[in-house]
């Protein structure tokens, strides 16, 4: 490698040098539902590009394991461990950038937590940014059932079993708990080179559960000003913009309407509802059943939400776990 194995990212993503350009390879393991995190990573590919760097995308769809020709569940477990056709793309890639550093985002369950020994191996430095609590909690959100389950911080992912709280399924929370584990034991995750997260918050979630607090940072989402913003529209309605999911808030929110609307009848606020989750259903029943008082709209693009949010009267965030 042309560069040190460990990694100065303090000094080195301050910007390359001249003549010198820092070589990215930036992992992410797609979801089922386009959300704000990958919106988040393909926006760290457009920054760093425009600060000098050369950036490939190694982008992984955990989809792709729905369709025809996918392989059997039970060796799905064994490629989130470790996937070897996923990760001779991943070096096939490295070889050809000469990259300096890797930079992961969610890692399961295509890409595998193979990659962090993988990256320890070809002996380049590996970071992981930090959208929510993954190396510590099954599901990510350091939810179970209907409350924190802090144990994660502990490697103790019973609570998260108990309640299956990835995928709504008992063995396949264990499963993945039991991977995290082996991960974890194999010392996989004391070779990240860097951490960086989203928030102070998240941050000190980390440090508490044993990472180096000297090989963290932070590093919020950036606000990316493109036009001057429109004047604000005649109010219409309430608006919620997220994933749906049950920690994100959403059977709240629904609970919530359905209160307002029994008090005020057709007076009750309208509340529009954009994205997409596990929650879909829920929220497009109660849509349904509301007369027309919540509207659900799907995904939306980066222009309708800028038209839903001027003709809002507020943004509705009832998030009720740890959010980042």
């Amino acid at each position: 490698m042309r560069k040190s194995t460990r990694l100065a990212l303090d000094d080195r993503l301050a910007g390359p040098s001249i003549g010198d350009p820092l070589r990215v390879l930036h992992l992410f393991n797609q979801y089922q539902f386009f959300g704000g995190e990958e919106a988040a990573v393909l926006r760290m590919t457009e920054a760093m590009r425009a600060s000098g760097a050369r950036v490939e995308e190694r982008f992984f769809a955990s989809k792709d394991w729905e369709l025809p020709g996918a392989p059997p569940r039970w060796k799905q477990a064994a490629f989130a461990l470790n996937h070897p056709a996923a990760l001779d793309r991943v070096r096939a890639m490295h070889q050809n950038l000469g990259s300096d550093l890797w930079l992961g985002h969610n890692l399961l369950p295509v890409l595998s937590l193979g990659v962090l020994r993988t990256a320890h191996r070809l002996k380049v430095p590996m970071a992981l940014y930090l959208h929510n609590y993954r190396p510590f909690s099954v599901s990510g959100s350091l939810w179970a059932g209907d409350g924190i389950a802090k144990g994660g911080l502990k490697k103790n992912f019973m609570a998260e079993i108990f309640n299956g709280a990835w995928q709504g399924s008992v063995p396949r929370t264990a499963l993945l708990a039991g991977l995290l584990h082996i991960a974890h034991a194999l010392g996989w995750y004391r070779r990240v080179s860097g951490w960086i997260a989203v928030s102070e918050f998240v941050r000190e979630r980390f440090v508490e559960a044993g990472v180096p607090r000297e090989r963290t940072h932070v590093l919020a989402y950036p606000y990316l000003p493109t036009t001057p913003p429109a004047p604000a529209e005649m109010p219409e309605h309430f608006l919620f913009l997220g994933r749906l999911t049950v920690p994100k808030g959403v059977r709240v929110l629904l609970q919530t309407w359905e209160r307002v609307q029994a008090q005020l009848g057709t007076a009750a606020p309208r509340l529009v509802i954009a994205g997409e989750g596990e929650l879909q259903k829920e929220v497009m029943a109660a849509a349904e059943a509301s007369g027309g008082v919540i509207r659900y709209i799907g995904n939306a693009s980066a222009p309708e939400k800028d038209a839903l949010i001027r003709r809002s009267h507020a943004l509705v965030v009832p998030s009720v776990w740890w959010d980042p």
